[in-house]
């Protein structure tokens, strides 16, 4: 009996250190909540101070709204700057990138296109080639993929339609279109 009456004082008496230190704690917790409230009155949201106040409604903190910002103020001259660089830089390319239709009007109306119709004569001879047969066919100084390129836009501009197709090592060639094209 007497075993049972020190066992239960000393449970008893555990109990109480812990919840001593625990109650501790948390007073410690609330304090320091209450410390960085105390001298954070001022939070910053947006890049603007927000006072934190004690709301009528609410049982806690509340944060006013931040005012709207003002619209950034453009720097004119700057602005006029970047837009004549963007014409100048217009007008250079301008040359370069030249639209799609003017391009295939362009390649049409060349003089010299009696090499690709004689290229294409020969291409239109069979359906299938493989890059080797043709870069033995026009020789090795012609760039092969620039000069089915022209061929396929004087092709589009006769008929609307391509004539030549990479595929890998194969070129295939669509001979139906042979008398329109010759």
């Amino acid at each position: 009996m007497i075993l049972a009456f020190i066992i239960a004082v000393c449970v008893a008496i555990f109990f109480a250190i812990l919840w001593s230190e625990e109650k501790e704690k948390r007073e410690q917790a609330e304090m320091k909540i209450k410390q960085l409230v105390r001298e954070n009155k001022k939070l910053k949201t947006n890049g603007r101070p927000a006072i934190v106040e004690k709301s009528k409604k609410t049982k806690g903190f509340a944060i006013p709204k931040p005012e709207k910002k003002e619209e950034p103020l453009l720097d004119k001259v700057k602005l006029a700057t970047l837009q004549e660089q963007t014409k100048a830089a217009q007008a250079m390319l301008a040359d370069i990138f030249i639209p799609e239709e003017e391009h295939v009007q362009d390649i049409v109306s060349q003089p010299d296109l009696n090499p690709i119709i004689g290229i294409l004569g020969k291409l239109l001879t069979k359906e299938q080639w493989t890059r080797t047969e043709l870069e033995e066919l026009v020789g090795t100084d012609v760039m092969l993929g620039n000069l089915l390129e022209q061929i396929n836009d004087f092709a589009y501009s006769k008929i609307n339609d391509i004539v030549v197709e990479e595929d890998g090592d194969n070129i295939y060639v669509t001979t139906e279109y042979k008398e329109q094209l010759i």
